[in-house]
């Protein structure tokens, strides 16, 4: 019982540590950009690459259309989609023509299907800056005057944004405390200091001064890495260029999972990626969050029956303050709270997707995502091109 108590504590302290980790990270990045009401001079070429995106791809290119402030061209790059997505995009293309639509660009061997998509609209655009946004993501009609004026401001070359997840199904609401999470922690105070080799960006927003870009040749060295975010703002970094992140909430809003099963499958696609291929950290990552959160379910039921109201008190406080540390991050995911107050499933989330990921790496090498084979890591591009009768489908 003493065990069990003394559990309880340590799994509250360590919640604890974690909650104060995340607070001064997330302060670190906090943004209260002044109303820009400027007109900017220069041009920004606006790329988003979109796969089967039919349910978010319009609302996604017209809240970019709608920018103020800025001179923009828009190039959308329809990325070998089965769904309505080409037809959508074509079909905004009538009706503005700062729009221009590329379809099905070929996918030489190595590339990542993403990432190819990225390069060949680059090589296109005419701004003086490039933005790269997700196919699914909202912005606030002043978010490019705002990031734009806050690159020149602090005479930046490279500049991203991270976004307000907005959270639906259980898992989504059960996962995205982690991913937030996980992305804050990367947000050292390094990223901005020159001689530190800390980097960090989100897919969802990076706008990059074009001869920064084309200088260290874009995607075309990186062009297999999976997080082309990262893997571009440390290719950037390690060039000797200024790099800046922020959280934005105001400016950007993104549905990152699309239910509880592509949820699931993202987070397979992704886990190792963020081990950084240090997978004796592994055990680490499966155990501890079973045993953060897990402790107080065990505990408190222990205490209940055998009629121990004080492990049934500790067991309930560790789990309120476990609960209430979530809402630290309210202002980056908007979560139901009903829905996550199943958080400690994402113990058993992570030991599976990690589980899975490890099987499909050592017997398949792969996975499949959005119809396309995706390495899970470990392997070179010219194997990952080859591994499609191999990979497991998703869908």
């Amino acid at each position: 019982m003493l065990i069990l108590l003394f559990l309880c504590l340590v799994s509250s302290f360590l919640s604890i540590v974690v909650g104060v980790q995340f607070a001064a990270a997330l302060r670190r990045i906090s943004w209260n950009p002044p109303g820009e009401g400027s007109i900017h001079e220069a041009k920004l070429s606006v790329i988003l690459p979109a796969r089967n995106e039919e349910e978010d791809i319009a609302s996604a290119v017209q809240s970019v259309l709608n920018q103020v402030g800025v001179d923009i061209e828009v190039v959308v790059v329809n990325d070998h989609s089965s769904d309505r997505t080409g037809a959508i995009v074509d079909s905004l293309a009538t009706t503005d023509t700062r729009l221009k639509i590329m379809h099905n660009p070929a996918l030489p061997p190595g590339w990542l299907g993403k990432s190819n998509a990225m390069q060949q609209a680059a090589a296109l655009a005419s701004g003086d800056y490039l933005v790269f946004t997700d196919a699914d993501v909202l912005h606030d009609p002043r978010s490019m005057a705002t990031a734009l004026a806050e690159m020149e401001r602090s005479r930046l070359d490279f500049f991203s944004l991270f976004p307000r997840i907005h959270c639906l199904s259980v898992w989504e609401n059960v996962l995205a405390p982690v991913f937030v999470g996980g992305m804050v922690q990367y947000a050292t105070t390094g990223i901005e200091v020159g001689n530190s080799r800390d980097a960090v960006a989100a897919g969802a927003f990076m706008m990059v001064r074009s001869e920064a870009f084309r200088a260290v040749g874009g995607f075309e060295s990186i062009r297999g890495e999976m997080f082309d975010d990262v893997s571009l703002a440390r290719l950037l970094k390690a060039s000797g260029y200024r790099l800046g992140f922020r959280a934005a909430p105001q400016l950007l809003q993104v549905r990152l999972f699309k239910g509880n099963r592509h949820a699931f499958w993202g987070m397979t696609k992704n886990i190792l990626e963020v081990l950084g291929g240090r997978l004796w950290l592994a055990p680490f990552v499966m155990l501890l969050p079973v045993f953060v959160f897990w402790t107080p379910l065990v505990a408190g039921a222990v205490g209940v029956i055998q009629g121990n109201g004080l492990l049934v008190a500790v067991a309930v406080a560790t789990y309120l303050v476990q609960y209430s540390l979530l809402w630290l991050g309210r202002s980056l995911f908007s979560f139901h709270p009903a829905k996550v107050l199943f958080f400690p499933l994402v113990a058993i989330v992570v030991a599976s997707c990690l589980i899975r990921a490890l099987y499909y790496q050592t017997f398949k090498g792969a996975v499949r995502w959005r119809g396309r084979t995706v390495q899970v890591r470990g392997l070179s591009p010219s194997q990952v091109a080859i591994m499609s009768e191999s990979a497991i489908d998703e869908s």
